[in-house]
């Protein structure tokens, strides 16, 4: 199993569990950071470099999610460098955003799965599927 840890400012908090995987169930992990490439005991990291984001011209309500997408693309791009990464697992920090992103771009194989039933059912019939479950667990569950 190969997990991918992303986060600005590795290994945070993820560093402990990258290790238990790494030396109890021999998980290969992989860190994307924007610290300079590594190894550290069996633990890769890669680097990504943002080459812009917001600046003072940017509406201030907005400069979080431009340097998110800038950090987005820059994981894009050093991701799109190293073919090798293929992991079956994301794990990142939700204040970056940058880890949402990348998976569309090279799917993960359940989304591949899921991307192939989703043809093959349409949308309407997506949307019925959500509101039979919807409505055989509750009004507020969470699907």
């Amino acid at each position: 199993m190969h997990v991918l840890f992303v986060h600005k400012n590795p290994p945070a908090q993820f560093g402990h569990i990258a290790r238990y995987l790494i030396d109890h169930d021999q998980f290969r992990c992989t860190f994307v950071s924007e610290k300079p490439p590594a190894q550290l005991n069996g633990l890769e990291r890669i680097q990504y470099r943002c080459k812009s984001g917001a600046t003072e011209d940017t509406h201030f309500f907005s400069r979080s999610f431009v340097n998110q997408i800038w950090h987005s693309h820059a994981l894009f791009e050093a991701l799109e460098a190293r073919p090798d990464i293929q992991p079956d697992l994301i794990v990142g920090h939700s204040e970056v955003g940058n880890d949402l992103r990348w998976h569309r771009h090279r799917p993960l194989a359940s989304d591949v799965e899921s991307a192939s039933k989703d043809r093959r059912m349409g949308f309407a019939a997506r949307q019925k599927n959500h509101h039979v479950r919807q409505s055989r667990h509750g009004s507020n569950a969470r699907l």
